[in-house]
């Protein structure tokens, strides 16, 4: 992501929205933070903390 993930651009692999990863809508009322495409509202992004280990899925982003 470089120095600063929020100033990554991305595409949302579901409607090919492309913009931030700081415009994502992010739902943190779960084990973990799930983020959505501001257009389509599908997952594009999961970070999940699991044993002190940061895990993050990146498989509804295209393009990073």
């Amino acid at each position: 992501f470089g120095i600063e993930m929020t100033a990554a651009n991305g595409r949302c692999r579901h409607c090919g929205a492309e913009g931030l990863v700081a415009e994502l809508r992010v739902y943190t009322r779960a084990p973990g933070a799930v983020a959505r495409c501001p257009k389509c509202g599908q997952v594009v992004m999961v970070l999940v903390e699991i044993r002190d280990q940061v895990h993050v899925d990146t498989r509804g982003l295209e393009l990073l």
